[in-house]
């Protein structure tokens, strides 16, 4: 019956922790990635600045070459639109939007 009562204790502070440890965790999370490209800008641009190039250097293509895709919107820039949808699951379906652009810079 002690060891019980001492496995009770035991689970009992470990769940005080736990949800304590919940609780000081901030409420959300920013996660940010950069690497060093060595071309000029125009021509790193050219190639982000509109999805039509995308499946050229997206390491997502080459996980299910049969993916669809739909373009819309602008051709580029603000308002270009890519849709896509695939049966593998590390795909998935769904769209990306460039919401800002600003030429040969971001």
């Amino acid at each position: 019956m002690k060891a019980l009562k001492i496995t009770g204790i035991v689970v009992a502070i470990l769940v005080v922790i736990l949800g304590g440890t919940v609780v000081l965790l901030p409420s959300h999370a920013h996660m940010e990635r950069s690497i060093v490209i060595n071309a000029k800008p125009e021509q790193v641009f050219a190639e982000i600045n509109n999805f039509q190039s995308f499946n050229s250097w997206s390491p997502w293509a080459k996980l299910d070459p049969d993916t669809k895709y739909d373009f819309s919107g602008a051709a580029s820039g603000v308002g270009a639109v890519m849709n896509w949808s695939s049966e593998n699951d590390n795909v998935g379906i769904g769209s990306q939007t460039i919401v800002e652009s600003e030429e040969n810079k971001r």
